[in-house]
């Protein structure tokens, strides 16, 4: 809710837990937890707690107002100018970082949680999800907890989740703000958490040809589907975004085209981090043999012809000569047969030969 605070006058926002949820432990558990958390975090771009408590059987949070809206309806608007979009990746980058070093995966990181304020200027918030990394009490049941769009692969397959988890989403939240759209979809949210496991990434460049190459391998990078090819950290995330994005707004390295990542390089970045198997050899293999086969048998049948008027002999019956013996008769076809053999390596299908 939208409220006044008295002593100041002032707008600020108080979220309530809803009366037909308080007899249920778990939701004031997380209430409780989430105040705790937003005490400990003490961060510029993160949303703080201007006072909390319980009145008329009601718990509730009190935080500041943030009149701007969220980040997710700044996006419905149209792209952000990069500078823009680069200070809000940087605040964001800061303040998961803060949350990460205090042991605290967010958990639910997506545009509508970051609130803008009149300076532009993004505060993460909506730690109700958010679980310490000692927490020894799951207070969510057995649920799927996040956004089906920003979860991580892990995450989707309800495994054990750190601070990679939370990379990832954030990354998810770059590649929409960097390409204009969501890597997946899906009819339903289970369709769109399937493909965070099992599809690879739609090339970010794909998307968005006017993405640079480096910022490209950033994005892939960091959503690789396997945590342990990520970025050590959300820290090292942003540093490299944020190199890239300085080099691609510089004009002289832009038009030297000094930073520029050969293609090659570039699928093979890919096909690591996502867990693309290059295009199989074997089917050009395949061709090949196919192709030999055919040459093969058209030869075998031209020998036969050009051996049938140099010995015809050969292809009377046995009774109609007897100038050429059963052993000179093997002699020529292992001859026809070793000048037509398939070359060293050949693979022919069972039968073809």
């Amino acid at each position: 809710f939208r409220a006044v605070e008295l002593t100041t006058n002032r707008a600020v926002a108080i979220k309530v837990l809803c009366p037909y949820l308080a007899h249920e432990a778990s939701f004031q558990a997380r209430l409780d937890r989430e105040i705790q958390l937003l005490r400990k975090l003490q961060h510029p771009n993160i949303i703080p707690i201007l006072d909390f408590g319980e009145a008329e059987g009601l718990a509730f949070i009190v935080m500041p107002f943030m009149g701007s809206g969220t980040l997710h309806e700044r996006l419905q608007k149209g792209p952000l100018d990069p500078l823009q979009g680069g200070r809000i990746v940087d605040q964001l980058a800061s303040a998961l970082t803060c949350a990460h070093e205090s042991g605290v995966v967010h958990r639910d990181v997506k545009p509508s949680n970051v609130l803008l304020d009149e300076d532009g200027n993004a505060l993460l918030s909506d730690f109700s999800f958010a679980r310490p990394d000692d927490a020894s009490q799951n207070l969510t049941g057995s649920a799927l907890i996040g956004t089906p769009a920003y979860m991580s692969p892990e995450q989707c397959r309800a495994e054990p989740i750190d601070a990679r988890s939370d990379q990832y989403s954030f990354a998810i939240m770059l590649f929409q703000i960097t390409t204009g759209q969501l890597p997946f979809d899906g009819e339903t949210p289970m369709a769109v958490a399937i493909k965070h496991v099992n599809v690879p990434l739609p090339r970010p460049r794909a998307v968005n040809p006017n993405l640079p190459e480096g910022v490209e391998l950033v994005l892939v990078r960091a959503l690789a589907k396997d945590p342990a090819l990520r970025f050590p950290s959300i820290k090292d995330l942003n540093q490299a975004f944020q190199t890239e994005l300085k080099a691609a707004l510089d004009p002289k390295l832009r038009t030297a085209g000094a930073r520029t990542v050969p293609l090659d390089r570039t699928l093979e970045l890919y096909r690591r981090y996502q867990n693309v198997k290059p295009p199989a050899q074997k089917r050009a293999y395949e061709r090949s043999a196919v192709l030999a086969s055919l040459l093969l048998l058209l030869a075998c049948a031209v020998s036969a012809g050009a051996v049938g008027i140099i010995y015809p002999e050969l292809f009377r019956p046995a009774s109609a000569t007897s100038a050429i013996s059963q052993g000179d008769l093997q002699s020529t076809v292992n001859v026809v047969l070793t000048a037509n053999a398939p070359g060293v390596g050949t693979v022919l299908p069972p039968g073809q030969l």
